[in-house]
């Protein structure tokens, strides 16, 4: 797939999306906690976990992780995560978050916009990829979708949840299985 995606590619809003997140990250984890909303304890985290069937030892890529609070979760069921956000104010959050609750995980600076930074996190090395919320801030998807495929083990399964707010309005779900 090497044509764009009508109507969610804007590769002139990336740079204006990546300054937007780095001045609202303080805030964003403050209005959200290290632990979630009730939105994420009801819905969002008990979906997630059914939908994405992490096994103790399966490694996931976790895509615009923000501060953390999914990826910690994932790690806590004994998942090895990666977790990548183009926030460089996030990755600092993120950090220190999960030195606080003890959690190991890798956590990266990866542009989800720029094909080449995702490949380099490693051809078929992931059992599962996930972004929660995530892809309606990312103004140019087209990068993302050429590389999930390549990053992820065959037939493994990548989700992508919708969410209300962000760089285009609308709803994006999707899964697919390599």
């Amino acid at each position: 797939m090497t044509e764009k995606i009508v109507g969610l590619d804007n590769p002139e809003l990336n740079q204006e999306a990546n300054d937007i997140w780095d001045r609202i990250a303080g805030p964003w984890d403050e209005d959200f906690g290290p632990d979630g909303n009730q939105h994420n304890a009801y819905i969002t985290d008990p979906v997630t976990d059914r939908l994405l069937d992490l096994k103790q030892g399966e490694t996931v890529l976790d895509i615009a992780c923000g501060a953390g609070r999914y990826a910690r979760r994932m790690a806590e069921y004994g998942a090895n995560v990666v977790g990548v956000d183009q926030s460089a104010e996030f990755l600092n959050l993120v950090r220190t978050n999960s030195k606080r609750t003890g959690v190991d995980i890798d956590f990266k600076r990866v542009d989800a916009t720029d094909f080449d930074q995702l490949i380099a996190l490693g051809d078929e090395r992931f059992d599962a990829a996930n972004c929660i919320m995530g892809l309606v801030n990312v103004a140019s998807i087209t990068p993302l979708a050429r590389a999930l495929p390549e990053l992820i083990k065959p037939g493994r399964p990548i989700r992508v949840f919708r969410g209300a707010s962000g760089v285009r309005q609308g709803k994006c779900q999707a899964e697919y299985r390599g």
